[in-house]
């Protein structure tokens, strides 16, 4: 689903890929200027400053800032938030505008919405006016929902649904939260066996590090919240943390033991928020200042279990302001008093370094030029497929045209989901593209046929379905073009016959 300021930009401006590019990364560089106002307010400039390092050289700040998705402006979102409730009890009607965000967040990122329990922890927390701050808050949210209700549902409920069985559910599917609802069973919800695993393979794996570095973070800084000594967390922590980069360090991928370790410190984290809430309810306590990062942390990551049914691991940058806000606290809860400015410097300058020299790598692994932004290439491509003709290929080769004639060729494997007895050539021969563009990028997908069993619109779901792909291009089409690009060879084919066969019935 395209973001609400990409519609409103491509609609005044038309499509330009910079100015989709330009929207992200302000979106993004906003993100990183609240993120350090929130910690600046916690720890002071120094620390804020180092903070902001440490997330701008993650590979999820770099993604999120860079790729033309709405990423960017989900951590917008969340270190808005951050920066409302870290000031202490919220206002009236700053609780109602982190419920607006919360509530509109479904627009463009689902997971953000996991943010809600944390929030409700946070209003409720001072006694004086409390019901007010959480009425303001849950006021906020369905102002956000029905807002975004309007912009997308009005008037075509049934289109929109239609969309939303076609196109999302295959990727998606169930909303665990509800699922769990309609079936009167916990499975959905425990089932996170492979959430975190799906981050450890490069590049992601360090997001995967910074999750599970901030859930222990998270742990820490609500234990010391709960009344837990400086001194016990300072020895747990250290311990944890040695753990922690062992298990990262000397075990193969999926990360087995990390990864269990990992969902083990989330579900801890939530609990210890809960009981925090419930310490606050019961006898009044001060407002947890530095807490409330590691409070929002755990609140969006089981958030991510209860509402993002697809286990991906792009997502999990929305709660990165979080994640690293808890782990500066952390680091000064485990800092002995004499080096209280020090070890917090020191430890997110390493994490900053460290993340750098990640990203270093994965940049210097990504070709020097992208074949589909590629001008010369462009014009032979609308040269070869005139205005009227429809080409099927790999997303990225929208941007060849960027017009109505480009098809993607998930369209196939939905065709496939649909009408799965008429097989692939009935599926192809539904969508029934004028011409072709195969390249190295569309073979590749048959070894990802895991990933096509679980989303539909992916990747196939058979290997051998590359054989009948090329079997059916030799008979129904010919090569008219083969260009080689960046690490790619590019094939144009262009079909024999004025029409397709009719599916099967």
């Amino acid at each position: 689903m395209a973001s609400l300021p990409h519609v409103a930009a491509e609609a005044l401006f038309g499509t330009s890929l910079a100015l989709h590019r330009g929207l992200v990364l302000a979106a993004a560089l906003a993100a990183l200027a609240a993120f350090g106002l929130a910690i600046r307010r916690l720890f002071g400039s120094g620390t804020a400053l180092l903070a902001c390092a440490a997330l701008a050289f993650s590979f999820g700040f770099y993604s999120a800032s860079h790729w033309v998705r709405w990423d960017g402006i989900a951590m917008l979102f969340s270190a808005l938030i951050l920066l409302a409730l870290v000031a202490g009890p919220a206002r009236l009607l700053l609780a109602a505008g982190v419920g607006a965000l919360i509530g509109i967040a479904p627009d463009f990122a689902l997971g953000v919405a996991g943010a809600l329990p944390g929030a409700l922890v946070l209003c409720a927390w001072e006694r004086e006016r409390r019901w007010e701050r959480v009425g303001a808050l849950l006021g906020g949210v369905a102002a956000g929902g029905l807002a975004f209700a309007l912009l997308h549902f009005t008037g075509g409920w049934s289109d929109a649904q239609q969309q939303y069985e076609i196109v999302f559910r295959p990727i998606y599917g169930e909303v665990p939260l509800f699922e769990a609802i309609g079936d009167l069973s916990l499975a959905p919800l425990l089932d996170e066996s492979d959430r975190y695993s799906n981050m450890a393979p490069e590049p992601f794996l360090g997001s995967f590090a910074v999750i599970a570095a901030g859930a222990l973070a998270a742990v820490l800084s609500l234990l010391s919240a709960l009344g837990v000594g400086r001194r016990p967390l300072a020895w747990v922590g250290v311990a944890a943390l040695c753990l922690l980069s062992l298990a990262l360090l000397a075990t193969p991928f999926p990360h087995e033991p990390l990864r269990h370790l990992t969902g083990l410190l989330i579900a801890t984290a939530f609990g210890l928020m809960l009981a925090l809430g419930v310490r606050a309810l019961l006898r009044p306590s001060p407002y947890p200042t530095e807490a409330v990062p590691a409070v929002m942390l755990a609140s969006m990551l089981v958030g991510f279990g209860l509402l993002l049914g697809w286990k991906g691991p792009t997502y999990v940058v929305f709660c990165f302001p979080f994640a690293f806000g808890a782990i500066a606290s952390a680091l000064h809860i485990l800092a002995p008093p004499r080096l209280g400015e020090m070890v917090p410097a020191v430890g997110l300058a390493v994490i900053a370094l460290a993340g750098a020299v990640f990203l270093a790598e994965q940049i210097r692994a990504v070709p020097d030029r992208e074949p589909a932004l590629d001008s010369e290439l462009a014009a032979e491509a609308n040269r070869i497929v005139p205005e009227g003709s429809t080409v099927v290929g790999e997303w990225i080769y929208w941007w060849l045209w960027r017009d109505e004639r480009f098809r993607f060729n998930s369209s196939i494997w939905l065709q496939q989901w649909q009408h799965p007895s008429e097989g692939f050539a009935g599926a192809f021969h539904r969508v029934c593209p004028d011409y072709v563009l195969m390249d190295d990028l569309w073979l590749a997908r048959y070894g990802q046929l895991a990933t096509g069993r679980r989303f539909a619109s992916q990747a196939p779901t058979r290997r051998g379905e590359k054989r009948e792909l090329l079997r059916l291009l030799r008979r129904e089409y010919r090569p008219v073009s083969t260009r080689s690009a960046a690490d790619r060879t590019l094939v144009f084919w262009e079909r024999r016959a004025p029409g397709c066969p009719e599916p099967a019935r």
